[in-house]
């Protein structure tokens, strides 16, 4: 007979409490009642057999206290999968007791094994409300005129010239370390939700080979490699946005960014491709901003072209600065110069380094809102290049 090495055994553990947990991460109902009846249906009776659990405790390959909870989630299941299969509904299936209580023991094993859990719901759909609504989040498998997503400042784009190997993912994890991150919430746009400690980074189990499926099973790596992977932290300090096909990052938090700014030959980091302002010597621009009294910003909208590093204009950006005309119909006309000032678009600030997109410009006041504007006043606001 043949004897499945101790390896694979293992490697058959980690996948059954992965499917256990993530049942959910399927595209249609068809793929889930499959992973559920007929992956799962096999694999919690083999797997979490009494031998089977006992020979990888004897190899020290899981923990004694272990057992115990792996043969509950093949008592529940022995006991509730003619049931589900007689359920019409997925979503009664993923509702009933007895399946939520094997996720959430198959999530705690999980977090022991492979170094992560899942998010739950409410945490998830909170992060993708976020993501999708407040900064625009916008999939697209090529360039576009408009930003995929549009991140506030402080943040920084950067452009990935080749896929980072295990050195480079690791001196990545090292940043959220240093910074004292204690856990990063994970989002895969076509995948399951984690969170993890940057602190066990070396432990996690990033890669499997699930038999039932024939599939490499991944946690999202921190190069976006295949799909959308944002790393969030949770107290909403720093945060890294991957985009897969345009291969580029978003670095948001200062510190962040600084460590990725020290660290860009070692992860061979390019500049992303810079936009610019169609500049004429006598450019001047005109558009509608809204002002917030909050942050004392300005937010101007305008069109702008793009260019490649190393283009002649690249420096000329730096030389814009701001004569700003504030009329409305409520206000009175009025002239505030402005010297604190920045382009910012799709939330990337532009220093004759980094990019720019369509988006909006920025000019932060040093003190209060001028005169009696307010909140949520709209104004005009016109903007002159000086010769340089």
């Amino acid at each position: 007979m043949f004897e499945i090495s101790m390896d694979k055994r293992y490697e058959n553990f980690i996948a059954t409490i992965c499917n256990c947990a993530t049942p959910t991460n399927v595209q249609t109902d068809e793929e889930f009642r499959y992973i559920v009846f007929e992956v799962l249906g096999v694999d919690v009776f083999t797997v979490f057999s009494e031998k089977n659990l006992d020979d990888l405790i004897t190899e020290e390959r899981i923990r004694p206290e272990d057992k115990e909870p792996c043969l509950r989630i093949r008592v529940l299941f022995e006991q509730n999968e003619n049931r589900w299969r007689n359920l019409q509904s997925v979503d009664e299936i993923q509702a009933d007791r007895a399946f939520t209580e094997i996720r959430r023991i198959a999530c705690a094993l999980l977090k022991t094994y492979c170094g992560y859990s899942l998010l739950d719901s409410e945490t998830e759909n909170k992060l993708w409300n976020r993501i999708d609504r407040e900064y625009q989040f916008s999939p697209a498998f090529e360039k576009t005129q408009y930003p995929w997503i549009q991140i506030p400042a402080p943040c920084r784009s950067f452009s990935l010239k080749t896929v980072w190997d295990d050195e480079q993912e690791a001196l990545v994890n090292s940043f959220f370390v240093q910074l004292g991150v204690s856990e990063l919430n994970v989002l895969e746009w076509h995948g399951d939700c984690f969170s993890f400690c940057p602190n066990a980074f070396g432990k996690l189990v990033k890669e499997y080979h699930d038999d039932e499926r024939n599939c490499n099973v991944y946690f999202p790596s921190y190069y976006p490699n295949g799909d959308y992977y944002f790393f969030i932290d949770q107290d909403g300090k720093y945060a890294l946005f991957g985009h897969p096909w345009l291969q580029e990052i978003v670095v948001y938090g200062q510190e962040l960014i600084d460590l990725f700014e020290e660290n860009k030959c070692a992860l061979e980091l390019g500049e992303l491709i810079i936009q610019r302002v169609d500049v004429e010597d006598d450019y001047t621009r005109e558009g509608t901003y809204v002002v917030s009294d909050s942050t004392y910003e300005i937010a101007c909208f305008g069109y702008m072209e793009s260019y490649h590093e190393g283009d002649p204009y690249s420096d000329r950006i730096e030389g814009f600065l701001t004569n700003e005309i504030l009329t409305s119909d409520t206000h009175e006309f009025r002239t505030e110069h402005i010297n604190n000032w920045e382009y910012r678009v799709n939330g990337v600030i532009c220093d004759g380094r980094s990019a720019i997109r369509i988006g909006d410009i920025h000019i932060r006041l040093d003190s209060p809102l001028p005169g009696d504007l307010k909140d949520g006043d709209w104004a005009t606001v016109h903007i002159s290049r000086m010769d340089i």
